[in-house]
């Protein structure tokens, strides 16, 4: 691993900067040897994704055993639901300022962020996803409400850099949190009336414009997350808690795939399709777990922090996680290397 010593460097001694990065992976790797658990990360520095990929070992064969990476910030900002685009350049995530949720974007290419949230709008945006993605122009698909009078939550696009916005469906079905999989969105819709509050899950195609229901059931749905091979996987309550369902292509009738006595929530598929990863209370304080397909009885716990952790969201390689984690402060953005580092 190569550590960054600034333009002023004499290529010899390390500036404070990356005294810091060198501090950081020695605790951590003491930590790691000692098998320690504790909080997450606090420094301020922002560790760079593709240095990262680099230390992060592939996935193992069908029953390896492996060890996660330790967790590391890569976001100096606070913030929430982040996700990548599909040549994993851009990180959207959700930002908390001045009380109110706006969405922005992490260029990794320019180190720059990008605003999202015009400053002329009052609405709350939150829980952004990449709809469409065109290199260095992409459009995004996000929740939207205004807070007003009990007014529902709508799914807008805004395209990027020009900032052209639509609501993503015509009506008044309101939805939130869309997951994307091929030109079609998936997504907890609810009516306006009070009795058609609780979340279905539907799907829309957006080379027809047809909205599929595809659960009709008195308990909620949400948070879906489609893989690759189509297999939709989401959060119910039917039993009181939230548990984690997964709905088989081509089938109407969902089947459990991880049920605790606590709430499960923010299901992750990888690029693959084979690693599910997920947020439970199962041990008190919000952490993540990790369901090989291959091998669904194998549970892998990722994170054992005093900390929450949800959030999780796949690199498109698959061996970086990224996740938003926090303590009783704003929370954060940070990556562990799924399979182990080198």
């Amino acid at each position: 691993m190569q550590i960054e010593v600034g333009p002023s460097s004499d290529n010899i001694h390390l500036n404070a900067r990356g005294s810091t990065i060198v501090g950081e992976l020695i605790a951590s790797a003491i930590a790691r040897l000692l098998g320690a658990s504790g909080d997450v990360p606090t420094s301020d520095h922002q560790f760079d994704i593709s240095t990262m990929l680099q230390m992060c070992r592939s996935a193992p064969g069908a029953g390896e055993p492996f060890k996660p990476g330790v967790a590391r910030k890569v976001l100096a900002s606070t913030g929430r639901y982040p996700s990548f685009s599909p040549d994993g350049r851009f990180m959207l995530f959700q930002n908390l300022q001045a009380g109110r949720e706006r969405i922005e974007a992490l260029d990794w290419q320019s180190r720059k962020i990008i605003d999202l949230t015009p400053d002329t709008t009052s609405d709350t945006e939150r829980h952004p996803a990449f709809l469409n993605y065109r290199g260095g122009e992409f459009e995004i698909v996000f929740g939207a409400s205004s807070g007003i009078n009990g007014a529902v939550e709508r799914l807008m696009v805004r395209h990027w850099p020009s900032m052209e916005t639509r609501p993503l469906l015509a009506g008044s079905l309101g939805g939130a949190i869309a997951a994307v999989k091929d030109g079609q969105v998936f997504f907890p819709g609810f009516g306006s009336q009070e009795s058609d509050r609780v979340p279905d899950l539907y799907k829309y195609d957006m080379a027809t414009e047809v909205i599929l229901r595809l659960t009709d059931t008195p308990w909620e749905e949400w948070r879906p997350a489609v893989a690759a091979d189509g297999t939709i996987f989401f959060i119910a309550n039917p039993e009181g808690n939230f548990d984690l369902y997964e709905l088989p292509v081509g089938s109407s009738h969902p089947k459990i795939l991880f049920r605790s006595l606590a709430d499960e929530w923010d299901p992750a598929i990888s690029p693959d399709a084979r690693w599910v990863a997920f947020a439970s209370r199962r041990y008190g304080n919000w952490g993540l777990f990790l369901i090989d397909r291959k091998n669904s009885e194998a549970v892998t716990r990722l994170t054992d922090f005093q900390s929450d952790e949800w959030d999780p969201a796949f690199h498109p390689t698959g061996r970086l996680l990224i996740f938003a984690a926090s303590s009783g402060r704003a929370p954060h953005v940070y990556g562990m290397c799924l399979f182990g580092e080198k």
